[in-house]
């Protein structure tokens, strides 16, 4: 199906969709930018998001230490920090790691039916990354692969292009153009540069 570019949309203005891409981190952080989007209208989608990041665990389910007195930003990192091809069980939000929660169709955005958790970066406050773009891209496009015809429309961001810092033309869109080409939905993305000025 055909991958469509919108300058001015954001994911929220295409109204056909059944799917939207959240891009996320991998700690569990939904404060600032498009997350912080999704949570304010999907709220629903926090809770598995937050189990997928292991927040404030450690790789065998225990509570770090000073779990309810120590900021996020200050927890001492988890054993398999920075070891994605060897995850635990416990941290499942990885580069690549595509999560889909479903959402009940709301007034505003009544033929959502999924949102899809896709990691652009590790860290909440860090940049993103390309390998994390590409990795999160090409399971997002197996995933809808496997998906075949129950979904039709997918509205999706420039990947790590907002906060993450990276550029859409020269660095994601190849990325995704090549990698979302031959998936069976229509696929929107979203530049939604009114908003960027």
């Amino acid at each position: 199906m055909p991958i469509f570019i919108s300058d001015e949309k954001s994911v929220f203005d295409v109204w056909h969709a059944d799917v939207l891409v959240n891009t996320v981190n991998c700690q569990g952080a939904m404060g600032a930018g498009l997350a912080k989007a999704f949570l304010d209208r999907f709220p629903s989608i926090y809770r598995p998001y937050e189990a997928a990041c292991g927040l404030r665990l450690n790789c065998d389910g225990s509570p770090l230490p000073s779990f309810d007195r120590t900021p996020k930003s200050r927890l001492p990192p988890c054993l398999c920090e920075g070891q994605f091809d060897r995850a635990c069980s416990i941290h499942r939000m990885r580069p690549g790691a595509v999560q889909a929660v479903r959402v009940a169709p709301s007034g505003a955005h009544p033929s959502v039916a999924v949102i899809l958790n896709l990691p652009t970066k590790i860290l909440w406050n860090g940049p993103s990354s390309l390998d994390v773009v590409t990795r999160s891209v090409s399971e997002l496009a197996s995933g809808l692969r496997r998906a075949e015809d129950r979904f039709l429309t997918v509205a999706m961001p420039p990947p790590g292009c907002g906060f993450g810092g990276l550029d859409w033309e020269a660095e994601v869109k190849p990325i995704v153009m090549k990698l979302l080409v031959d998936v069976p939905q229509e696929v929107v993305v979203c530049l939604n540069r009114r908003q960027r000025g």
